[in-house]
């Protein structure tokens, strides 16, 4: 793996992005084991220098805990019917609460994932035509002042 490295300069200050392109792993087989049950046999790929994006159906507590132990961050598509209680409103629109698997596990308990909701809905404009989805963002919980929703 070779980092690629993108300039440009945008009225006098440059913009740079260095980033790495790569196949880190993949997972092939029967429709039935379904597409959470192939997410988690490339979970062992996944570090602490990494960042997950995942869309709508990977919205599950158990993912979301094994995402969380593998020292990753994740960004995630929610669906509307993820409404958890605001526990703490912040300036910029988004807010901390916690996710709960909802299930006694032994040893575990009930099993909370504490996270940040950016949204509730964000607009796409697409050509020619307007967009206005109900969804939001789940994230593992950052530093609200250096990492603004904005």
């Amino acid at each position: 793996m070779a980092p690629v490295t993108e300039c440009c300069t945008t009225g006098g200050s440059w913009d740079c992005r260095s980033f790495v392109r790569a196949l880190l792993g993949a997972a092939f087989g029967p429709d039935t084991t379904g597409e959470l049950g192939y997410a988690r046999r490339l979970l062992s790929h996944l570090d602490a220098s990494m960042v997950l994006l995942a869309d709508a159906y990977y919205d599950a507590y158990d993912f979301l805990d094994a995402v969380t132990g593998t020292g990753a961050s994740f960004l995630l598509r929610s669906t509307r019917k993820r409404r958890p209680t605001v526990r703490r409103p912040l300036p910029d629109g988004s807010y901390l609460t916690t996710i709960c698997a909802g299930r006694y596990q032994a040893g575990r308990g009930y099993g909370r994932l504490d996270v940040r909701i950016i949204g509730p809905q964000y607009q796409a404009q697409p050509v020619g035509r307007f967009c206005r989805s109900m969804y939001c963002f789940t994230t593992v919980r950052g530093a609200p002042p250096q990492l603004p929703a904005k």
